[in-house]
């Protein structure tokens, strides 16, 4: 099984191995005589010879008061009997187990057991640079202080009874710690233990420190890997804790159901787990600091047409740096391990990478990584450009398809060229990607030790970002990009893309549920500014002011977005776009915007294409402000060929304000093909003007179409027209409001009507205490309720009868007041007519009116 390491990994650094130092031991296995059946040990220079033993049906019990194998020596159990299938051993004295030789297990005629070995020393263990094994079932050494059996009896290495005459014929069930857990410890050098394919490799303590050294440390292929570190008992009163044991296929299962408390385990020095084979193995790690540092690997390879397995880190610490990798990988037809990362903190660094990947027609294996608190992925300060992250990948020979890619967590920070990513660089298809995280923070680019971008051989950077992508040549589709948050920011060259850079179709971009979403800045890539930006494109990095260098044909995904804030600034964009110049291109795909306010402060919203059909653009939204060379643009043909302009939709707005000379625009544009539609409802639209054709001919004074460009002025316009054929213009449609409050008032006239000749002289000044006005001013129609508009400019007419007619006009007529100084006096009383009107009078004091009494109305 060939070690796959990521094409873009590098191995040219100089390491320094801190080994170790120890003399050669001496034989120190000494039996403690504890048992029915004690333990033989004959000597034979540093190897020791060891028989004997109880056996309780297919059990095999070994006790011993110390238990080293010295450098070069080795411990061999022999005379095993054939129906063995556990051989079970313990220390009871105080020493640490030094294993830096041998351990074998050997029947009668010299040929390996297929017995299972337990090793249990509460004191330690520790596996010298030379230690080996030569057992032919699953391994497992533990500082747990008992063995327990499924019939509630136990083999412990304290508390000894006085006797031990009868020993269980049950199967272990479980590891108990009764104190605190002792390390076990793995040195760095040549050590390589391994079991036999298909059985378990298991080391379960307090710290456990497992070092490397060139070589390979740990390697069950095709089994299992059992790495746990737990606390144990922290005091006399607390019960001791157990770790379960569960035979399964490939040996044992361990289980940590009960356990509170773990400890940290390291693997370092090139320290390499692996369970590669036909179908790989599944590899367990449960502590509190789970670390893999120095190029540090843990590998899961699948080459046949089994399945892979699966690999699982429960931590809650999980820290991958220096260019270490989880890799799970598939060269067959089976399907590629998937691992499982739960933890509270994950922490990748300098290389430090967790991927799933195909090489062959085997589906590849999914990453999902749940992570309580947080995220953080630091790209490598490197100039082999290392890349830190979270992949799925489908690889160049792949007809596979990548597997899925999934993130929750609460906090995902990305930074310096780090990436979370799915991607295809053959046949095969990217995976989808996933991704729920209450607050995302994406900055910058990959660095040198200078500050500078670390340029590809494209002469591109490294982008900081989430992706969903095809590479170029490649002919598989996308997959679709996900993204579910609160809060989104994206900084400083920062990308997140869903693209396609060969023949296949790129997947769509979503993200939904945000508060804010925030996308700002460039970064300057030799003399050039790569712009920070949201992407659902085709051929590469649209709009960047740097040179397309990719022609792919696939068409370009969706971008929708739901949010209550979307800002765009400092020349970063949102886009949907096709630079392919090639005239096979299929086009860009749409952008969905539903968002309360967009802010674009010289921030761009396109879905241009240099070649074929423009995307669309539909954005619901209450309030869009454009300031400072900001832009929202369908354009096609932007190289000077065909393609029919995209559609440009603002629904549902309250306020459309652009700062009017700061040459922000609106375009629908083709160049040689069909102008697209612009189509605004707003209740306000501020600071932007609609251009035609002949307008950007007279204004620029040109009529070459590569210069008819709204950008060329320092107004700020809309436009949708055919830069070469004015017969091609698209159309521009705005829907406001029926009526504008800025328009339609009534003038109201200098001379002003005396009225006073039109009052009925009937009504005798007698008849009322005081004299009143009324003054119609303004427009008539009103409305049913404050809120509706005006609906109408009829001046409001009086329809009730008269005994005296007048002519009454449009203008506003205002009576002339009677001068006086008699008091306003209320109405008092009603009286009816002689036409049988009932109405309210005001009487003076001294007036007496019979309720009902005929009274001349006065109208």
């Amino acid at each position: 099984m060939k070690l796959h390491r990521q094409s873009f990994w590098y191995s040219s650094s100089i390491f320094l191995f801190f080994l170790s130092i120890t003399t050669p031991l001496q034989a120190q296995i000494i039996e403690d005589r504890t048992l029915a059946n004690p333990s033989t040990v004959t000597t034979e220079d540093n190897n020791s010879i060891i028989t004997g033993g109880t056996q309780a049906g297919t059990n095999l019990f070994h006790s011993f008061s110390e238990f080293s194998v010295p450098t070069n020596g080795s411990a061999s159990f022999r005379e095993v009997a054939p129906e063995i299938e556990n051989v079970l051993t313990r220390v009871t004295g105080i020493s640490v187990s030094n294993i830096d030789g041998l351990i074998e297990v050997l029947q009668p005629n010299g040929d390996v057991s297929a017995a299972n070995f337990f090793l249990l020393n509460p004191n330690g263990i520790i596996f010298g640079p030379s230690a080996a094994l030569n057992v032919g079932g699953s391994f497992v050494a533990s500082t747990a202080s008992s063995l327990k059996f499924a019939d509630g009896t136990s083999f412990d290495t304290i508390n000894l009874p006085t006797t031990e005459s009868l020993l269980t014929v049950s199967v272990p069930v479980g590891l108990q710690f009764g104190t605190p857990a002792a390390g076990i410890q793995v040195q760095a050098g040549s050590t390589i233990l391994q079991v036999p394919d298909g059985t378990t490799l298991g080391l379960v303590g307090g710290k456990l420190d497992i070092a490397g050294g060139g070589d390979r440390a740990l390697v069950a292929l095709g089994g299992r890997i059992e790495l746990g570190s737990v606390a144990g008992k922290v005091t006399p009163e607390t019960a001791p804790v157990q770790v379960s044991l569960t035979p399964v296929d490939k040996g044992w299962a361990l289980g940590y159901e009960g356990i509170q408390d773990f400890q940290d385990i390291l693997l370092s020095q090139q320290a390499i787990l692996d369970v590669s084979s036909e179908g790989s193995g599944d590899i367990q790690i449960q502590g509190r600091q789970v670390t893999l540092a120095n190029y540090s690997y843990i590998l899961a390879g699948t080459s046949g047409s089994q399945n892979g397995g699966d690999v699982f880190i429960r931590a809650s610490q999980l820290n991958i740096t220096d260019v270490s990798a989880i890799t799970a990988f598939i060269e067959g037809s089976g399907q590629g391990a998937n691992v499982n990362i739960e933890t509270g903190q994950l922490l990748l660094l300098n290389g430090g990478q967790i991927a799933a990947s195909t090489f062959k027609e085997g589906q590849g294996g999914n990453l999902n990584v749940t992570a309580t608190e947080s995220v953080t992925a630091v790209g490598s300060a490197s100039e082999g450009g290392y890349l830190s992250g979270l992949l799925t990948q489908a690889r160049e020979d792949a007809t596979g398809t990548a597997g899925n890619l999934s993130l929750t967590t609460n906090k995902l920070i990305i930074q310096d060229g780090a990436q979370i990513a799915s991607g295809t660089f053959g046949a095969g298809n990217t995976g989808d990607v996933t991704i729920r995280a209450s607050e995302i923070n994406i900055v910058g680019v990959a660095l040198t030790p200078k500050g500078e971008p670390i340029i590809n051989e494209a002469g591109l950077p490294f982008p900081s970002g989430l992706f969903a992508s095809t590479a170029k040549d490649s002919s598989g589709d996308g997959g679709n990009l996900t993204v579910t948050t609160d809060r989104l920011s994206i900084r400083d060259g920062a990308v997140l893309q869903t693209a396609t850079l060969g023949s296949g179709d790129a997947g769509n971009l979503t993200i939904q549920e945000a508060q804010s979403i925030e996308v700002a800045g460039t970064v300057n890539v030799e003399g050039q500014d790569l712009k920070s930006g949201l992407f659902a494109n085709s051929g590469g990095l649209p709009e960047t002011g740097l040179p397309a260098i990719f022609d792919a044909t696939g068409r370009g995904g969706n971008l929708s977005i739901q949010t209550d804030e979307l800002i765009v600034r400092d020349g970063a964009i949102l886009a949907v776009s096709s630079v392919n110049k090639t005239t096979a291109a299929q086009g860009a795909g749409n952008l969905r915007v539903d968002a309360q306010t967009i802010r674009l402060d010289n921030g761009e919203i396109v879905a241009n294409t240099a070649s074929g059909q423009g995307g669309d653009i539909n954005l619901n939204v209450q309030d869009l402000f454009l300031r400072d060379i900001s832009a929202i643009s369908t354009t096609a043909g932007i190289e000077g060929t065909a393609g029919d302009g995209g559609d440009i939709s603002i629904n549902n707005a309250r306020f459309i304000i652009a700062a009017p000379n700061e040459n922000n625009d609106i375009k629908a544009n083709a160049f040689l093909g069909q102008g697209g539609r612009v189509t605004i409802d707003a209740q306000n639209i501020f600071g932007l003007t609609v251009r035609s054709l002949e307008d950007l001919q007279t204004l620029l004074g040109t009529n070459d179409p590569a210069n008819l460009d709204p950008v060329r002025l320092p107004s700020s316009d809309i436009t949708a027209i055919s830069q070469t054929n004015p017969q091609l213009s698209g159309e521009v449609v705005i829907n406001t409001p029926d009526v504008d409050p800025s328009r339609g008032a009534v003038v109201l006239p200098q001379n002003l009507v005396d009225v006073s000749g039109l009052i009925a002289q009937g009504c005798a000044a007698e008849n009322v205490a005081n004299a009143s006005q009324f003054v119609v001013t303004g427009r008539g129609g009103l409305p049913p309720n404050p809120g509706e508009v005006l609906s109408s400019n009829d001046v409001w007419q009086d329809w009730r009868s008269s005994s005296v007619t007048t002519n009454v006009t449009e203008e506003a007529i205002a009576l002339t007041p009677r001068t006086t100084s008699t008091p306003l006096v209320e109405a008092t009383n009603w009286a009816t007519n002689n036409q049988g009107e009932v109405i309210l009078i005001a009487a003076t004091p001294t007036t007496t009116l019979n309720p009902g009494q005929n009274v001349i109305s006065c109208q």
